[in-house]
């Protein structure tokens, strides 16, 4: 799991270096544009765009190297351009207004990308036990059903319901039977509580019509462990028109 996780940083991470190396390279270019036009005409608009796009997409930092190498390029080709004398002072001054206005725009923008992250975390996260919750797990299971699609992996989906949970709460209170929740863990070695789970699987072979119909399938095995005697599991095998029901 650890090396699972450790690739799947580097991959995002090779990502996010190989899209700020193509922003880069497309700066150069437009300072090239920028200076082929001529002084009579100002590209800062254009010079913010990937600013913009590099602080949403990509991340703060990156968009700070984007608004530096703006700055520097439009320094650049105010000093080409103006070959004869005239003030420096106020050539480097707009310069360096002009990063400031950058930095400025990196922040703001990286502050809004941080707030809707944050908050698309916790619509998709459940309050009392921090995992996703059901609009959530709709979003995964669609991705993974889409997948499997693609490449023909199976998957396996587990509906679990504790058993007698009700009990529990009608011993203890809610709040101890919500920080069981939370902690499965703890549950069997807690206060000599003895925890049971009845667990409806199904192993899909070929891939479901949709959610809905991939959760129907396992909550009715899990339910059919539960008026059976609890404590179980019970399982089947989905491969395009025939099942194994065990």
């Amino acid at each position: 799991m650890t090396s699972h996780r450790f690739l799947r940083s580097a991959i995002r991470n090779q990502r996010k270096y190989f899209l700020t190396a193509t922003v880069f390279i497309l700066v150069i270019g437009l300072g090239w544009i920028d200076y082929i036009t001529g002084p009579e005409y100002s590209l800062l608009l254009l010079y913010l765009m990937p600013v913009l796009a590099t602080a949403w997409f990509i991340g703060e930092w990156a968009a700070v190297v984007i608004s530096v190498e703006s700055a520097i390029t439009l320094l650049v080709v105010d000093l080409l351009w103006k070959k004869s004398a005239f003030d420096y002072f106020a050539l480097y001054w707009n310069d360096l207004s002009n990063l400031v206005f950058f930095l400025l725009v990196t922040y703001i923008i990286a502050s809004l990308k941080g707030a809707f992250d944050r908050e698309k975390l916790a619509a998709g996260t459940d309050s009392l036990t921090g995992a996703a919750n059901r609009m959530r797990f709709y979003e995964l299971a669609d991705a993974e059903i889409n997948r499997m699609k693609r490449y023909g992996h199976p998957f396996t989906v587990c509906y679990i319901d504790i058993d007698n949970f009700k009990q529990i709460n009608d011993t203890f209170g809610h709040g101890e039977g919500d920080g069981k929740v939370r902690s499965l863990q703890d549950i069997a070695q807690h206060r000599g509580l003895t925890i049971t789970l009845s667990i409806g699987m199904v192993v899909y072979l070929s891939p479901p019509e949709n959610v809905e119909e991939m959760v129907k399938r396992s909550d009715a095995l899990m339910y059919s462990v539960k008026t059976s005697g609890k404590n179980n599991i019970r399982y089947e095998v989905v491969c395009r028109e025939t099942t194994d029901d065990r």
